[in-house]
Order: C-alpha cells, then sequence, then structure tokens
C-alpha cells in the first residue's frame, strides 16, 4: 500500500526551515533535476508544483512513482527576517489528488524569524507512518516544545522537550528533531547545551493518547568551540553524529604547510539512545590542506549497505562550495567507497542531503546569484 505523502508549506521552500537561511523569501522556486527522462510536471491552482517521476518496467510499461514534492510559496515574508506566523500543509495522494490543512494552534509568532544563527526556531519533521512533529520554542518559559499532530493539522499533544540554550548571553535556539525511518522507533532531538557540549534526548514513539515518553538522555562533547556536528538515523534503530574538527585553517599563506599533520578530521559516532551507550568515535577523513571549513550532511544509504556522507569543503570566510566528497561507510566506521562529485556542486551551496527510499539521493543546493534552489538527484553511485 502506498500512504500519502505531506507536503510541508512554509516560507517559500518545502523542505525543513531549520537548513534554509536565505534573502529572497518571495521569490520563484526553479527546480532541476538530473534524472531519468520521464517526468511530469502538474501546477495546481493554489501554486503548488508537484513532479512526478515515473520508473519504467520494460520499454513499454511504466509504472508510476511520486518520488518528489516541491510547492510554490504564498506564504509571504514580514519582514527581512520573518515571514507569516502560519504552517499550511498540502497531502498529496498517490492519484494526485491534493489536500489542504493548517496547522491551528497559537506558536508563537517569533519562532517564524530568524535566529542569530540564521536558523529560523521551530522545525518540522514526518512523524511515522502520517504524523508531524512541530519543535518550537516558548521563551516565557525558556523551553523547547514538540506539537503532535495529524496530517490534517489537528494537534493531539504538547510535550516539553528541553531547556534553551544560552551561550554567550544570547539565546542559542539552534535545536532540531530526528526521526527514526522506523516507525517502532521514536525521534531524537540534539542542541548545543554550550559551545563544547551537544546535547541529546531521545523520545519514543507516541502512545495511543499521543504522548511521548523521555527514555534516554545524554552528551557529546566537541574538541572545538561550536564545531559542525550532523545527527542521522541509521538502519538498525541507532543514530549517528558526524563530528567534523577543522584546525589551523587562518594560517598565513607563506606559512610552511607540514603535510603530515591533518587539518580537518571527521569522526562519526553510533550512539545507541535504548541502551544509552555509543560506538566510536571512528575516523573516516581526514585532511592536511589547510584555509578550509568542512561541513556535513548525512544519511542511511537505503538501497544500499551502510551510511553515506557528503563533505562540503568551502574557504574560510566564502559560503561556495569547493569541492564535495561523498563517504560511504559503515556501522564499524570502515569506509568502503570515497569519490568527489562533479563540477555541477561548485560555487554553489548545499543545503540539504536526502537517501531516497528506492536509492539514490537528492541534494538540495542554492544559487545565490540566480536566487534559485535547485535539487538534484544521483544514483547510488554519485
Amino acid at each position: 500500500m502506498v500512504l500519502p505523502q505531506i507536503i510541508f508549506k512554509f516560507d517559500y521552500f518545502s523542505f525543513t526551515p531549520k537548513n534554509l537561511k536565505n534573502d529572497c523569501v518571495d521569490k520563484f522556486i526553479l527546480l532541476y533535476l538530473i534524472i531519468h527522462k520521464s517526468v511530469d510536471l502538474h501546477t495546481y491552482r493554489d501554486g503548488i508544483a508537484v513532479v512526478h517521476l515515473v520508473k519504467p518496467i520494460n520499454e513499454s510499461c511504466i509504472e508510476p512513482r511520486i518520488d518528489l514534492r516541491i510547492l510554490h510559496p504564498n506564504v509571504k515574508p514580514i519582514n527581512e527576517s520573518c515571514i507569516e506566523p502560519r504552517i499550511d500543509l498540502r497531502i498529496l495522494h498517490p492519484n494526485g489528488t491534493v489536500d489542504s490543512a493548517k496547522v491551528d494552534y497559537p506558536i508563537p509568532e517569533y519562532n517564524f524569524c530568524r535566529g542569530p544563527n540564521g536558523f529560523y526556531w521551530f522545525d518540522m519533521i514526518r512523524s511515522f507512518p502520517s504524523s508531524i512533529n512541530i519543535l518550537y520554542i516558548d521563551i516565557a518559559s525558556a523551553s523547547y516544545y514538540v506539537l503532535f499532530a495529524t496530517r490534517t493539522g489537528y494537534v493531539i499533544s504538547n510535550t516539553y522537550v528541553a531547556p534553551i540554550s544560552i551561550i554567550n548571553g544570547t539565546i542559542y535556539a539552534d535545536g532540531y528533531l530526528v526521526t527514526h525511518t522506523s516507525e517502532e522507533c521514536g525521534f531524537m532531538f540534539v542542541n548545543y547545551e554550550t559551545e563544547t557540549i551537544v546535547m541529546w534526548k531521545y523520545f519514543s514513539k507516541p502512545d495511543d493518547k499521543g504522548n511521548f515518553s523521555l527514555i534516554n538522555e545524554g552528551k557529546h562533547y566537541l574538541q572545538n568551540s561550536l564545531a559542525n556536528y550532523f545527527v542521522f538515523p541509521s538502519i538498525d534503530g541507532n543514530f549517528g553524529i558526524v563530528i567534523v574538527n577543522s584546525t589551523d585553517i587562518n594560517i598565513n599563506p607563506n606559512e610552511f604547510i607540514n603535510p603530515s599533520k591533518f587539518t580537518s578530521k571527521a569522526y562519526v559516532t553510533f550512539i545507541k539512545p535504548v541502551m544509552k551507550s555509543v560506538d566510536g568515535p571512528f575516523l573516516i577523513y581526514q585532511s592536511a590542506i589547510p584555509h578550509l571549513e568542512v561541513r556535513s550532511f548525512c544519511d542511511t544509504a537505503f538501497a544500499g549497505i551502510g551510511n553515506t556522507c557528503l563533505l562540503i569543503f568551502n574557504r574560510v570566510e566564502d559560503e561556495n562550495t569547493l569541492e564535495v566528497i561523498k563517504l560511504s561507510f559503515q556501522a564499524s566506521g570502515s569506509v568502503f567507497d570515497m569519490r568527489k562529485l562533479g563540477d555541477k556542486f561548485v560555487d554553489v551551496d548545499i543545503v540539504t542531503f536526502n537517501g531516497l527510499f528506492h536509492g539514490g539521493y537528492l541534494i538540495t543546493l542554492r544559487d545565490n546569484q540566480r536566487k534559485t534552489i535547485e535539487g538534484i538527484i544521483l544514483d547510488n553511485d554519485g
């Protein structure tokens, strides 16, 4: 049975706002797909743009399948930092029909404004099999909460998650949710507790009344202040956290570079939240090239084995991508494939990376010059 898919509509872009920093909030979306030729685009009356992809069975027969959904914006910006305080839902069914819904809950309006780190303070994820979780902050109680809602926008429960972090005297609300691919598992909340501590809390799947229970919590210590980290679900019910440490990125160009001294290292640790234990850290990448900042995006290889990360290399103080490396590794930390991706990812800003259930990956990137968001689908080999 094919379940209907949820489309979220907020700001101008249908992916999670936690990954979005952009100044053209009322611009059109331009989507590029590098895939097979069987593509069908439908635009609905209220501006939803839906991409239907079809998978060939043989030369004369195809099996329709919906793989990717985006939509046109009509949530308007209030100013450069804020959008309308509303969350509209569009539910796309396999037969192409679309239902509309709205999350009817008084989420504080400041959640729809970008914080000091450039991100919106609310987050939204799909909760398997057919619900959504919405993370927001309440400044009055200095707390994070999670709304559990149906795909029709009806809010079932409101659960306290964690206190808001205060770093250097400022609210640092960059916490986000990581849901698991199995409906038998719960979700994880992660956040900087301090500049050098990432805290995580693992909650159960909702009970019959829609309530979540805290199962375990822990901390992960960083070598560098506010070091880049990325949390992703693994197939076995655990979660991986990838930490990238970059050192000596500001050495003078005329200084001697010791090729035996690695300036960037990426480690993966697998968190077993039910048992509150970890495996790792495992070193999965290292480089001696200076003057680089490295970010990571990771996900499960649904149609393959192990896990996959993109390592994004940027020159210091330059958002445009210099190089992208795709790593594949097992739960033991053993790297079994590493390759550079093509020039199409140079001088762009990658904002998300998602494994697809039927194989391949979706890479979402932003072109700051053309003010566009582009989605590129790659096969398992990249």
